[in-house]
């Protein structure tokens, strides 16, 4: 039996070793990943419920997507002089479940 403070500690070297990701998203909630470099998925964004926490993943970019995270990190780069790797982009809002039950009450 593997106790819950091993599992977060290790979790959080994860993180710290870039081997992972860490994600707040509300509620005092945390969510661990594998990072991009070895996720399954790679590279993704997160549209998030902040009212049941359900996530999504998505990775089916639209072109302009593409174009427009682009455009930003050059910009950014410039503008602050740093050379940027990343981003990570969370949407939050409410799921249709959520916004169903909010409009029935």
């Amino acid at each position: 039996d593997t106790g819950l403070t091993t599992v977060y500690r290790n979790l959080e070297f994860l993180a710290k070793e870039d081997i992972g990701s860490k994600y707040y998203f509300g509620h005092s909630t945390v969510m661990f990943e594998l990072s991009e470099e070895y996720a399954p998925m790679g590279h993704h964004h997160h549209v998030v419920c902040t009212s049941c926490l359900d996530i999504v993943c998505y990775n089916d970019f639209a072109d302009e997507e593409v174009v427009f995270f682009e455009k930003i990190s050059k910009r950014l780069s410039k503008k602050h002089n740093y050379h940027i790797d990343t981003h990570q982009l969370h949407f939050l809002g409410k799921c249709q479940d959520c916004t169903k039950e909010k409009e029935s009450t």
